[in-house]
């Protein structure tokens, strides 16, 4: 949703942010907060109305437009549709994984640990196709303007990830991620490319064929560092640049190149890595002051005092660049 603000039409959905607890969306004039069964939806500093799920929440998104908002469960999905006397939907998946909004925002997929995924009518809650998956894939995204999904993301090594087609379940292809366990996928802003991640590096991958295009190696470990620290997770910025982020560390590389640009060592476990239209770089540091960091080079900027005494648990940056939050 980061990467969606730039997308042409702009999308709605500025920032998001998703912790164990608590979760906030936010969108220009609207935002969303929930902890437990219900979202508040607000603007400003007035809440306009509450909805309530049958699980607790751990995730939300708003569609495309911002006329409708999905909220994912430990077990179910839920839709509603925020226009006036808008219908809500509960979509039934047992350990949801993951979701994803196609780019019409008028289907919703689900992955699950099942080992299906369901692609759903926003607009009625209706199961309109069933995927019955080789593994449990706990990460599913949409490609090529809602033609393809992809599900990847797996406990072993060698389970490739698999393009699929949206409208009639057909396998497209395989992708064999080079010799690990992919652990995050993650689609360009154009839909156009898809890059697998795992301990060693990034993939990129044509998203309508499958064709390798190249991988991004992981550098060696520097002294003190482990190379196996974590698995990377991977983000594709609009302006062709790919970072990988691991607990301790985000590697960034030129997509168009291979040429890794610059890499971001927090020096704390879990830290969490936040984006600014492809310009700026938030790390969360495991302690009280996130750190701003320039992407393409990796310089630190600044470090913000949060105001609070305690532990961050998340932070996030405007897709602007010019709030942190």
């Amino acid at each position: 949703l980061r990467r969606a603000a730039h997308e042409d039409p702009p999308q709605q959905a500025v920032l998001l942010l998703d912790v164990a607890r608590k979760v906030l969306l936010l969108v220009p004039t609207l935002f969303a907060t929930s902890d437990s069964e219900e979202v508040t939806l607000w603007q400003g500093q007035r809440p306009l109305r509450t909805l309530k799920h049958d699980s607790r929440i751990v995730a939300l998104q708003f569609s495309p437009s911002g006329e409708a908002l999905l909220a994912r469960g430990l077990h179910s999905a839920a839709i509603w549709d925020l226009s006036a006397g808008g219908a809500s939907h509960v979509l039934p998946h047992p350990e949801l994984f993951d979701l994803q909004i196609f780019p019409d925002g008028d289907r919703v997929v689900t992955v699950g640990g099942d080992r299906r995924a369901v692609i759903w009518s926003a607009r009625s809650g209706e199961a309109e196709l069933q995927i019955d998956l080789p593994e449990q894939y706990a990460v599913v995204r949409v490609l090529s303007a809602g033609r393809r999904i992809a599900t990847g993301g797996t406990r072993f090594a060698g389970v490739p990830a698999i393009i699929w087609d949206a409208a009639d379940g057909s396998r497209v292809v395989a992708l064999n991620h080079p010799g690990e366990r992919i652990s995050d996928l993650a689609v360009s802003s154009c839909g156009g490319w898809l890059a697998t991640a795992g301990y060693a590096g990034v993939a990129l991958w044509r998203a309508e064929d499958g064709v390798l295009e190249r991988f991004l190696d992981r550098p060696p470990a520097s002294s003190g560092e482990s190379l196996h620290a974590g698995a990377l997770a991977v983000e594709l910025l609009p302006d062709g640049i790919v970072v990988g982020e691991s607990r301790r560390r985000a590697f960034v590389w030129d997509a168009y190149t291979g040429e890794l640009l610059s890499k971001v060592v927090s020096g704390f476990a879990h830290s969490l890595f936040s984006f600014a239209g492809g310009s700026s770089l938030v790390a969360f540091t495991g302690g009280s002051r996130p750190h701003l960091f320039d992407v393409p080079s990796g310089k630190h900027l600044r470090a913000f005092d949060a105001g609070v005494a305690g532990f961050v648990a998340t932070v996030g940056v405007s897709a602007d660049g010019g709030r942190v939050v």
